[in-house]
């Protein structure tokens, strides 16, 4: 809406804090769809899908096998503790 007054993108930027892309597709969801578009959320397609049950369980399965695993090769490193932050 503030393209139709004729103020320019990073105008736009500086006023909604938003990024440059984020004030292209607003300017393109106006010009298409009129006041509406840019005052409604757009529909995204899901996110990533959960992990199925069955994964889960193997990969829980095979953590006590990985911390023992990481206590044998954590011994070479006397000076590492677990709560070292570097």
């Amino acid at each position: 809406m503030l393209s139709a007054d004729g103020i320019g993108t990073m105008a736009i930027m500086r006023r909604t804090g938003q990024s440059k892309p984020m004030a292209w597709r607003w300017q393109a969801r106006f010009a298409t769809e009129g006041v509406a578009g840019p005052l409604r959320d757009k529909t995204r397609p899901p996110g990533t899908k959960p992990l199925a049950a069955a994964v889960v369980r193997r990969v829980v399965s095979k953590l006590p096998a990985v911390k023992e695993w990481l206590a044998q090769q954590l011994r070479f490193y006397p000076h590492f503790t677990p709560t070292s932050s570097s």
